[in-house]
């Protein structure tokens, strides 16, 4: 397999992950974790899970569907 087909896989594994980001709360019981913390301490916690599943999501899209452009060893 060529480089170009390594880099959209791993552009759509990262889009999966960052689409598993929404479930993670449920997954592993934020809402009673995150009860226990301080209002900014939690509205910190979810921005932060925000941007690392905004990031991952965007890094994927750039994998997926800008390979050629990524792929310098054409």
């Amino acid at each position: 397999m060529s480089l170009r087909v390594h880099l959209q896989i791993a552009g759509g594994l990262l889009l999966l992950l960052s689409l598993a980001h929404g479930g993670f709360s449920r997954y592993f019981g934020w809402k009673q974790e995150l009860g226990r913390l301080s209002l900014l301490t939690r509205q910190m916690f979810l921005v932060h899970t925000f941007f690392i599943a905004l990031t991952v999501a965007l890094l994927g899209g750039l994998s997926l569907f800008c390979a050629d452009s990524l792929n310098t060893h054409q």
